[in-house]
């Protein structure tokens, strides 16, 4: 889409259905403040119903407006589809499970900006080794990645207690900065995660395979070990940086072994020594199901068939 310069208009705009994009060449022969209002005065909406996709095309100039996601895709697919898309996205709400398609590496979120789910899950399609940098919080629902590209926090901390996130398809966390989630999911067992600090978990942690990133449980998390095959070892092989789990002091964690096969003598999480203070219980659920119980020792914590409780 594209006109020439100086032709801007006030409104919002709703994208109904189809693919629209600002042509390059239209681009280039805007100026700054005509950049910024191309698709509608300050504040203005932009509604991506579903079935359309609005490809922001390398550009920047998305911050000014309110952008609602019922549905739609929002992308980035580079200026003129070629490989140079690095663009910004700002003031993001979701009506609708929506999805961010980003083979670029992509400035999706700055500072001041909000960022609602709306209770919905945002699937966010990443480029092999792009990253997906993010500079405010998510808040209310599930944000998914997929595809075998970063998410990486800028330079604050990220409280998304609020928010449930799932990494799936090879999709990695990139963290230098304090994240915080409600339920952590891991989909996948090919991640190589990296990072300095670990992702705090409050309500659900669960893991997948070996390049599980650290993690922090707090009291009264659950450690979903169901889809685990093996032990959750000590330290995550696949992981540069952060490859430990851990536990916030004198919390009180439970297991979930639901749906696993689990036998009699079985390590399933691994350490290099036992957490202070911290006492693990196996849910009723699994108790029942698995016809099972756990046995905390120095180096680990073991599976007993039975249906007494071993506490440390």
């Amino acid at each position: 889409m594209g006109g020439i310069s100086g032709q801007i208009y006030c409104g919002g705009t709703v994208i109904a259905g189809g693919l629209a994009r600002p042509r390059q060449a239209i681009k280039d022969s805007l100026t700054y403040y005509e950049a910024q209002h191309f698709w509608g005065g300050d504040s203005s909406s932009i509604v991506i119903e579903e079935g359309a996709t609005f490809d922001i095309a390398g550009h920047y100039a998305y911050r000014v407006h309110n952008i609602v996601l019922n549905g739609g895709t929002l992308a980035n697919y580079g200026p003129d589809q070629t490989n140079t898309g690095y663009g910004g996205i700002g003031n993001l709400t979701l009506t609708a499970d929506s999805v961010l398609d980003i083979p670029y590496s992509t400035s999706v979120f700055c500072p001041d900006m909000k960022v609602d789910l709306g209770g919905h899950t945002l699937t966010v399609n990443l480029g092999e080794d792009k990253t997906m940098w993010v500079g405010e919080p998510f808040q209310n629902g599930t944000l998914e990645l997929v595809g075998k590209g970063y998410f990486r926090p800028t330079n604050i901390a990220l409280d998304m207690s609020t928010v449930d996130l799932r990494l799936s398809g090879g999709a990695s966390v990139w963290i230098g900065q304090n994240v915080t989630v409600r339920d952590f999911f891991m989909d996948a067992t090919d991640l190589t995660s990296r990072g300095v600090l670990p992702i705090n978990a409050l309500r659900w942690y669960s893991p997948q395979g070996d390049g599980c990133y650290g993690t922090v449980l707090h009291n009264g998390a659950v450690l979903d070990l169901s889809r685990m095959r093996g032990e959750l070892p000590a330290r995550m092989p696949n992981v540069l940086g952060c490859d430990t789990t851990t536990y916030e002091a004198e919390a009180s964690i439970t297991i979930h072994l639901v749906g696993r096969m689990v036998r009699n003598g079985e390590r399933i999480v691994a350490w290099d020594s036992p957490p202070e203070n911290v006492t693990f219980v196996l849910d009723d659920e699994s108790r029942s199901a698995s016809r099972c119980s756990i046995l905390v020792q120095e180096d680990g914590i073991y599976v007993r068939k039975g249906m007494t409780i071993f506490i440390r």
